[in-house]
């Protein structure tokens, strides 16, 4: 209707909410949550209607009740196994766990954000080393040979160096995210299961990712000392504390400073000789204390000396020091007090003998294969990568294993943990990336990637290679890597606060390397999208911008719908309207009109605003809606929003217009009579835009006989032509606002104001056509 243009300046009329039919033959060219590869779908397909309002559930409050890492940080979603992955050409399926997501929107504990910020640094560290790696490649591409560098250039890292790097600060950012052992011990078995995580850690660094051979027994030191850490307080307490002179205790040479210097704590050997008395001997037993001295002089130069590459120069001084211990001359006559400084003097020299790398002392003093395997690599030869694994052979032949490494490995974490250790020593980083998936699946997938950038996991490839397999094939080969980091970033997916890392997991392009893996990552992104809960202002708009990225059209407008229903939720009803706007897509663009959007504008127009209006005869109380009709607003409103909101804005103004006091009654009833007029109006509405009339029929004011003849012609049109189950709902309506009447402060232009309101309105009818005609006859006698 033209007029209603007229009537209200930019509301036009409402010709957009004639909803369109569905195409069956077109094909939605983007991808659409209702067509995902691999995924259990909870939802219908596109050709259903669906009532998606029901879906719709509020974020859960900020409640009390804390989350646990134990709890949704775990998933229990059944995959197949990594062999059967690799071997076959099944995919791991993205299964939505709506339960674990949602109780991962309450408020997260202490420790849950420490384990939430661990998995965004290591997500962030592996994003920076693709892209590290991407620009070390192209380099090396452009990299003039035979060209001469200047000195003073900086060096360039090798590929090795950058993944070395990286692994460095997973190590770091598990350290630092779990560091307060007093959180982590109300945590129940966190507090073990991360300590273990970084003993592992620290152990396939020292065998994997440590450039620098000087540093490896240094590394090894950090791991068997943090899995089995020597000597116990006890022993420390009864010989440092109860004993006057600790250096005389029995357990002092032999126990305490052998194990000590056993697992490379050579400062605390050396804080154990400096307070065990040992300086009483001066005077007495020059010899002895001299050699005690030069003991300290020892242990405290080992370190800075092999790290300077000067083991060698170190490993003469201890040979010296220990053919000196012979020449020791014990001064004392007392026979008891004699033979007591020389099993000393035989204590030190085994000692000695520990420093200088002979190996049957040594495994006479250690207790188990890594105490072997770390005194080996401290004092036998160091500088050499190919003797490691001499040593750990060696060492297992010495000290076997209590338990067979093909056990059940899951019965506790120091089982776990020494079995994967054992495991990364002897190559066997497939199950060591097992054992370390059952501490913490998110570490084992970064790890799993580190080691793939590494060539670790070259070798489970290898027939691949001699199959004969196109150039083509072998890029998109499913790979180790992938497998652990698919399982995480669907972890991460069902986890509110990880969500962004999953989607990063997914979408990166250096990390997906295969092209069949990216479509089938953003047919899940798509799937998924939809169904990720807005808490913060930046979340759609964060979301949206993924879509972008990708291209995913009907995703977008899926987003755009659910922010609507929030919008809508939360009474929030010009944001709601952008929303489904947005979501709203008549030139097809994403392949489907999302009509459903369009649905919800009517509803929302109509059943809300109109209704409320209709029924409370005075504009609604929302106070952005009343300001964009009346124009008050800077906001650059959307045609169609304009369109859909002409017909309440219609009605506002003619309740405006009779709380002014306006006294044109024929220009304030064609208000009234445009919208009985307007085509799509709901029938349903009719009974109470008819009733607006009644005011002017009992008042003063005379209305011209052109206007009672349409309100005439306007009722006879609602009796012959409105079936009747329209008819039944007006009825509901009158009778709901006559039903109110009394609850409300009416106004003084209400229409229920009047003494003679019947309960129904085929009453009310009878009412008005009585009203018409008294002022028709007294048009007729005037």
């Amino acid at each position: 209707m033209s007029g209603l243009v007229d009537m209200n300046r930019d509301f036009k009329d409402i010709e957009m909410l004639d909803i369109p039919v569905e195409d069956d033959d077109d094909v939605d060219t983007t991808i659409s949550s209702s067509e995902t590869e691999g995924i259990v779908s909870d939802s219908p397909t596109s050709n259903e209607q669906v009532d998606k309002t029901s879906n719709y559930k509020e974020p859960l409050s900020d409640a009390s009740t804390s989350s646990s890492l134990s709890n949704y940080f775990s998933s229990n979603t059944e995959y197949v196994p990594l062999s059967q992955y690799l071997d076959t050409d099944d995919v791991l399926s993205f299964h939505f766990d709506q339960d674990r997501y949602r109780a991962s929107l309450e408020k997260q504990t202490p420790l849950d954000q420490k384990y939430i910020t661990y998995v965004e640094s290591d997500f962030r560290t592996v994003q920076k080393l693709a892209v590290n790696l991407k620009s070390a490649e192209d380099e090396s591409l452009f990299q003039p040979i035979g060209v001469i560098t200047s000195q003073n250039e900086m060096p360039q890292y090798s590929k090795s160096q950058i993944i070395d790097d990286a692994y460095d600060s997973i190590v770091d950012h598990l350290k630092s995210a779990f560091a307060d052992k007093t959180e982590i011990s109300n945590g129940d078995e966190l507090g073990g299961k991360f300590n273990y995580l970084l003993i592992t850690l620290e152990c396939l660094r020292a065998a994997c990712f440590n450039s620098d051979v000087r540093r490896v027994p240094e590394l090894i030191v950090k791991w068997v000392n943090k899995f089995d850490p020597q000597p116990s307080p006890e022993l420390i307490d009864e010989v440092m504390t109860t004993t006057p002179q600790p250096y005389a205790h029995p357990l002092f040479w032999n126990t305490l400073v052998s194990k000590t210097v056993c697992r490379g704590l050579f400062d605390q050997s050396y804080n154990i000789l400096e307070h065990s008395q040992y300086k009483d001997l001066e005077g007495s037993e020059d010899d002895l204390f001299l050699a005690i001295s030069n003991l300290k002089t020892l242990l405290s130069s080992y370190t800075p000396m092999a790290l300077k590459g000067q083991f060698p120069q170190w490993k003469l001084s201890a040979c010296q020091f220990r053919d000196d211990l012979a020449l020791i001359n014990i001064s004392t006559t007392d026979d008891s007090a004699r033979n007591f400084y020389q099993i000393m003097q035989s204590q030190i020299y085994d000692i000695a003998c520990i420093l200088t790398g002979f190996s049957r002392t040594i495994a006479d003093y250690c207790e188990n294969w890594y105490e072997l395997y770390l005194a080996y690599s401290l004092y036998q030869i160091r500088d050499d990568e190919s003797v490691y694994s001499e040593y750990f052979q060696q060492a297992l032949k010495e000290q076997p294993p209590v338990f067979s490494s093909d056990q059940n490995e899951c019965s506790d974490y120091d089982r776990l943990t020494e079995s994967c250790l054992l495991k990364i020593l002897e190559g066997r980083l497939l199950k060591a990336l097992e054992s370390i998936f059952n501490l913490d699946p998110a570490t084992a997938a970064y790890v799993s990637l580190l080691l793939e950038y590494k060539g670790y996991l070259d070798s489970y490839y290898s027939n691949d290679i001699h199959r004969g397999n196109n150039l083509r094939d072998l890029f998109n080969k499913k790979k180790i890597s992938e497998y652990f980091l698919l399982h995480h970033a669907y972890n991460c997916l069902n986890i509110h606060p990880l969500v962004p890392v999953g989607i990063g997991l997914l979408s990166d392009k250096r990390l997906n390397p295969s092209s069949k893996a990216r479509e089938r990552n953003k047919r899940i992104i798509a799937h998924f999208l939809p169904k990720y809960e807005i808490v913060f202002d930046g979340d759609q708009e964060w979301a949206l911008t993924v879509c972008a990225d990708l291209h995913l059209v009907s995703t977008a407008k899926d987003i755009y719908y659910q922010a609507g229903l929030r919008a809508f939720n939360r009474g929030f009803l010009y944001e709601a309207l952008a929303n489904f706007v947005d979501c709203y897509d008549p030139d097809k663009t994403s392949g489907a009109y999302h009509k459903e959007g369009l649905q919800q504008i009517q509803y929302i127009v109509w059943d809300v605003i109109f209704t409320d209006c209709i029924i409370c005869n005075k504009p609604i109380q929302d106070e952005l809606i009343n300001n964009i009709v009346d124009q008050k607003v800077d906001l650059v409103i959307h045609p169609m929003i304009q369109q859909c909101i002409s017909p309440y804005a219609v009605l506002k103004e003619f309740y405006d217009s009779l709380k002014a006091g306006r006294s044109d009654s024929s220009l304030l009833i064609s208000k009234i009579v445009h919208l009985l007029n307007f085509n799509f109006l709901p029938e349903k509405f009719k009974p109470l835009l008819l009733c607006q009339f009644l005011p002017f029929l009992e008042g003063k004011s005379k209305l011209r006989q052109p206007d009672l003849f349409t309100i005439i012609e306007l009722i006879e049109d609602y009796e012959n032509d409105t079936n009747e189950q329209n008819k039944k709902d007006g009825e509901k309506l009158y009778a709901a606002s006559v039903s109110h009447k009394e609850e409300e402060q009416l106004e003084s232009y209400d229409w229920r104001r009047s003494s003679r309101i019947p309960n129904k309105f085929s009453e009310m009818i009878k009412l008005l056509r009585h009203q018409l005609t008294i002022q028709i006859g007294q048009n007729f006698i005037e």
